[in-house]
């Protein structure tokens, strides 16, 4: 993009993995953009590495007060800001694990604030529930439109997107992005996990736990099932008899 503007509506359009910006452009400069960028909730996201000529220790400050995850001064080498993304992406990468691997530990959905690039010690700020990040928000109200939809057999994924205002495909990158699996792999988990704890503390049949958490017919309903805990719904039931 030839700047901050024209930037900034390829990002939400497309939904990148990382952007990389000069900080000074026509138009839009790179400051104003990256901050657009991480109030947007298609990009929020969206890790975020700043160029620019200038080196003070003020331009710095200014530029990771946009929300930028790095930022780099001019003259640098090519294999250096390679380097620097790839470190980015790799971040990325372990909240994604960090969020599959505590939310499959849990029978109920797990939001964790995640933001790009971010250290142990900023997440834990990040976690207070009276600073949630603009990721948590969004995972928040996620979770919260499947929890309202989810005994809707018929629901679609566009549906998801008008509850939290992005298109299909913007909303299908920031999920993937964020924990690492798509909007339907979620959705389907979190029934999962809702019909596990129906299973443990209700006498619902399996049939009507089925109908509840959103599943079609009993049968596909027992398949999926299967493949997530290894074991039928019925033997969840035998298993709570002993």
């Amino acid at each position: 993009a030839a700047d901050g503007q024209s930037g900034l509506k390829l990002a939400v359009e497309s939904v990148p993995d990382i952007v990389v910006s000069d900080v000074m452009m026509p138009v839009m400069d790179g400051l104003t953009f990256c901050s657009r960028l991480k109030q947007h909730e298609a990009t929020s996201h969206i890790p975020v590495l700043l160029l620019t000529a200038r080196s003070s220790e003020q331009q710095y400050i200014e530029g990771m007060q946009t929300g930028a995850d790095m930022y780099m001064t001019k003259p640098f080498s090519a294999d250096l800001l390679v380097a620097n993304i790839a470190s980015l992406l790799a971040n990325r990468q372990k909240l994604c694990q960090l969020f599959k691997a505590q939310n499959s530990q849990s029978e109920q959905p797990t939001i964790l604030a995640l933001a790009s690039g971010k250290s142990r010690a900023q997440h834990s700020t990040l976690n207070n529930q009276h600073t949630p990040s603009p990721d948590r928000r969004f995972l928040d109200t996620f979770l919260k439109a499947m929890e309202k939809h989810m005994s809707n057999t018929n629901l679609k994924i566009e549906d998801l997107g008008d509850e939290v205002g992005l298109s299909r495909v913007q909303l299908y990158r920031k999920v993937k992005a964020l924990t690492g699996m798509t909007p339907i792999e979620l959705l389907r988990e979190t029934r999962l996990k809702r019909a596990m704890t129906l299973l443990k503390t209700t006498d619902k049949t399996v049939s009507e736990i089925a109908n509840e958490v959103g599943f079609a017919t009993p049968g596909y309903f027992s398949s999926c099932f299967k493949k997530q805990y290894d074991k039928y719904p019925t033997d969840v039931r035998e298993e709570m008899k002993v």
